[in-house]
């Protein structure tokens, strides 16, 4: 009987990567996992938020998601849901709206103050420390002299649905 002698290689690799793999297949069921347990609290924020505000071009609500990451540094989590309201480009686009739906968001959880739309209006802002008064111009081109922005009461809808739906999540 002839005995036939060769060599393989690439064993070690071929090892990586089916170590790799079991760690994606890991990372996708974990994904996927957190995913499902965050669902409560997107539903509950684009429900809370058609309560509480008109959406008159879908552009907020439309963009109300949940994200999941796996952070390079697994030194705090494996993996990260973040739900909330998030920069969605192509729907910014289709309604035409020039501010992002974060930003708008953000003014209808926390409210605004009545303001100028005047062109030139002075946004005062107090910088850290000593509370001295700085004032920054900015430029409306259009815009009517003399007009007034109401401001927004707070109608909150993102934190009381991280609240309410938390338990649910965990």
């Amino acid at each position: 009987m002839d005995v036939v002698d060769f060599q393989l290689s690439g064993f070690d690799e071929l090892e990586q990567q089916l170590e790799q793999l079991e760690l994606a297949a890991q990372q996708r069921i974990l994904r996927k996992t957190v995913r499902e347990a965050a669902k409560p609290i997107e539903d509950k924020m684009r429900t809370m938020f058609h309560q509480v505000w008109d959406d008159d071009t879908g552009q907020l609500a439309g963009s109300i998601s949940t994200r999941v990451t796996v952070p390079r540094n697994r030194t705090f989590a494996d993996v990260v849901a973040s739900v909330g309201v998030f920069k969605n480009r192509s729907m910014q686009l289709s309604t035409g709206k020039e501010i992002d739906a974060p930003v708008y968001a953000y003014w209808l959880e926390h409210g605004t103050r009545a303001h100028s739309l005047a062109a030139h209006a002075s946004l005062r802002k107090y910088s850290s420390g000593d509370k001295r008064r700085e004032n920054k111009r900015i430029s409306r081109p259009g815009q009517d002299e003399g007009r007034q922005h109401p401001g927004i009461q707070a109608g909150p809808f993102i934190r009381p649905s991280f609240d309410s739906r938390i338990e649910e999540s965990l």
